[in-house]
């Protein structure tokens, strides 16, 4: 089963420990959840995923769309975040 998180504790969580909660946002990439973590607090599950959206549309890499759009379709597999 997929890790579960409320929405308040992940606004309140320091770096280390939002970065253990969310490493596996996407296919073990913690760099992603590092970047977004100074965006909190989050109003929704819906706004860090916005966040998490910025932070892949920036990446540097060839078929970025494509790549971008697989992984975070899959993210609902990895964590579940509730309100």
């Amino acid at each position: 089963m997929a890790p579960q998180f409320r929405l308040s504790e992940l606004n309140t969580m320091d770096v280390s420990a939002f970065v253990e909660a969310l490493g596996n946002i996407v296919e073990f990439f913690p760099v992603l959840a590092a970047a977004i973590h100074p965006k909190r607090p989050f109003a929704s599950r819906e706004h860090l995923l916005a966040e998490a959206h910025r932070v892949m549309d920036a990446l540097p890499f060839e078929g970025e769309s494509q790549t971008r759009n697989f992984l975070l379709k899959r993210y609902t597999y990895y964590i579940y975040i509730f309100n």
